[in-house]
């Protein structure tokens, strides 16, 4: 058969209510993840409602994103190429006409196209600065948490010497050793 023999005698008592605890235990477990779950979310539309309630906050968040939109979207929205160069127009005043909205630089450049494209530099180095931060500190974190001991000591020194240092002195000494580019200026940002 497919039952489990019977416990007989003054064992019996004591395998039942391990049962009936470890049953209890699993049940607890199942509505505590629940009870997160529900909490989690419940958690989330708070933050929501209360961000959404801050008109500053609402207000940086729309600026930011119109900003991202339009530098990942350059292509479309610039009127002129940023390279293009025409002297016969150079120095024109912002708004002075709707062509070069916000005017062209020395070299008669418009300058609205050149914001737009040069916004995607700067989103590049940020996105690649940003998940090679996160990165880096995952693989340090997860060995030194892994490994424990003289290995974590080792990481979180290392990590503690490289926080206390200016920023400024590390990229100075980084500067000298590697050429410009745009990863390296993205991965030493």
């Amino acid at each position: 058969g497919g039952e489990p023999p019977a416990i007989e005698g003054p064992h019996a008592l004591a395998a039942a209510q391990d049962g009936a605890a470890d049953r209890l235990r699993r049940k607890r477990g199942f509505l505590q993840l629940v009870e997160d779950d529900i909490g989690g979310r419940i958690l989330g539309r708070m933050v929501l409602r209360r961000f959404l309630h801050h008109r500053l906050a609402v207000a940086g968040a729309v600026v930011v994103l119109a900003l991202c939109f339009a530098a990942a979207f350059a292509g479309v929205i610039a009127p002129h190429d940023p390279t293009y160069l025409d002297t016969s127009k150079r120095f024109m005043a912002p708004f002075q006409t709707w062509k070069h909205i916000l005017g062209t630089d020395e070299l008669g450049r418009d300058t609205f196209s050149r914001l737009l494209y040069g916004g995607q530099v700067s989103l590049a180095v940020g996105l690649v600065a940003m998940i090679t931060t996160v990165l880096t500190g995952t693989i340090i974190g997860v060995v030194a948490g892994y490994r424990g001991g003289l290995i974590d000591t080792l990481l979180m020194r290392f990590v503690d010497t490289m926080l206390c240092f200016p920023q400024v002195f590390l990229l100075l000494v980084v500067a000298a050793f590697v050429t410009p580019s745009l990863l390296s200026t993205s991965l030493f940002m």
